[in-house]
């Protein structure tokens, strides 16, 4: 599989565009999770911007590992966002649900369900506490003893509420990031 090379030039203005949509505001906001913060990442906001979308794919698509075979995403934040990588490069998409599905097939995994042979890629918009990448994490364990590593498009940088965290690692598997927070505040200023 041939890996997508980002400049710092290319890293620099898809961070400028996201401030000028106005991913990051600033005022007190709630936090899915609980606790409350002053500043908030909205990247849902350019999921929609076919343009923005794209870059965000190929930037995420740079951080994975050489052998990944397949991207998951959940949610509204990681499921357009793997969509688009798939598309573009040609992975096979995986959609974990975390509510439980009260009909049909009642599928905890959608589209394509991995394998212990697959690479897996899970991306998400932003890591707070963890608990979202956490869930779909058990739910692919569940389903097969997987390999795969995590991409967020924004770190919150909130450590202390993930015990399984470390600069690089989040619940055992490797952790990337597009941008940690500070990166995009300094944006902002």
């Amino acid at each position: 599989m041939k890996q997508v090379k980002i400049s710092k030039d290319f890293k620099e203005e898809l961070a400028q565009a996201m401030i000028d949509k106005g991913v990051v505001s600033k005022g007190e906001v709630d936090l899915k999770y609980g606790g409350s913060s002053e500043v908030y990442f909205y990247v849902k906001k350019i999921l929609g911007e076919p343009e923005l979308l794209n870059k965000l794919a190929d930037y995420s698509y740079s951080l994975f590992p050489e052998e990944t075979n397949c991207v998951c995403g959940e949610g509204l934040g990681g499921l357009p966002l793997a969509s688009a990588i798939s598309s573009k490069y040609g992975l096979k998409l995986v959609s974990v649900r975390l509510d439980e599905k009260d009909h049909g097939l009642k599928n905890k995994i959608e589209f394509y369900r991995p394998s212990k042979t697959d690479k897996v890629a899970i991306v998400d918009d932003v890591l707070s506490t963890g608990t979202s990448l956490k869930n779909v994490v058990s739910a692919l364990e569940e389903c097969a003893n997987i390999s795969c590593c995590c991409v967020v498009v924004v770190d919150r940088e909130d450590v202390k509420k993930i015990k399984e965290y470390s600069e690089d690692k989040i619940y055992g598997y490797p952790l990337e990031h597009l941008f940690k927070s500070g990166e995009l505040l300094e944006y902002l200023d």
